[in-house]
């Protein structure tokens, strides 16, 4: 099932019984679509590559400028000016050669979203924007697909996931998590990749504790957790 490359890459995820070679063998074939290539793409991006997974579409359309170094820890001082789709795929192949990075170098609307994400099983919402979140919901409903809702505010992380297995899929759930704040922290966005991954990994792999009707906001400062809970 898996190469003996793959065995030995993967050896430690393998002998924890959560994923096993059977699961080890669902991540690598897993296909994945990261909507934005920022603070929080570029933090799960590293870590769903390191987990294994082998399929990713790299969905954005900006270039690095020199507000981005600080946040996103894809990108250095030699990246200014070009794609970061392209930045993404090249430093990611170089570290995980295993993982497929597809780039596709536009903004997603409400016209576009369905071509670019039809092809994925699983969608990242990496985009820390509402109005680009609300194109991802609406698109995932339509395509019967689920996807992990990220977003950083402040010294804030919001996770949930929408369209699960027949959980709940609340549009107007977002609104509470999108309040406008004067900055936001670099370490929020490492706390946010890490996350977005166990939820991934979790669904991936159809397994339980998956936060499907729930929204998890946690405090990088104070380390608080506050979980909200959705119906319907």
């Amino acid at each position: 099932m898996l190469s003996d490359f793959e065995l030995i890459r993967y050896q430690e995820q393998i002998r924890n019984t959560y994923i096993g070679q059977e699961g080890q063998y669902k991540i690598c074939n897993s296909r994945v679509a990261v909507v934005g290539a920022g603070g929080i793409g570029s933090a799960s991006l590293q870590y769903l590559s390191a987990s294994g997974v082998g399929n990713f579409g790299i969905i954005d359309y900006d270039m690095v400028d020199d507000m981005d170094i600080q946040k996103q820890s894809l990108y250095g001082g030699t990246d200014l000016g070009k794609l970061k789709t392209i930045i993404t795929r090249q430093r990611l192949q170089k570290i995980f050669p295993l993982s497929n990075y597809e780039i596709i170098n536009l903004q997603l609307t409400s016209s576009n979203a369905e071509f670019a994400l039809k092809s994925y099983d699983l969608i990242i919402d990496a985009t820390n924007d509402l109005e680009s979140s609300y194109i991802i919901y609406d698109t995932c409903i339509a395509l019967n697909k689920p996807f992990v809702y990220c977003s950083v505010n402040g010294s804030k992380i919001a996770l949930s996931v929408f369209n699960y297995k027949e959980g709940p899929s609340l549009r107007n759930a977002l609104l509470n998590y999108h309040s406008v704040i004067t900055g936001n922290l670099s370490m929020a966005y490492g706390f946010a990749g890490l996350f977005i991954t166990s939820e991934a990994i979790k669904i991936i792999l159809e397994r339980d504790l998956v936060l499907s009707g729930k929204m998890v906001t946690f405090d990088c400062l104070d380390y608080s957790i506050q979980t909200e809970i959705f119906t319907g």
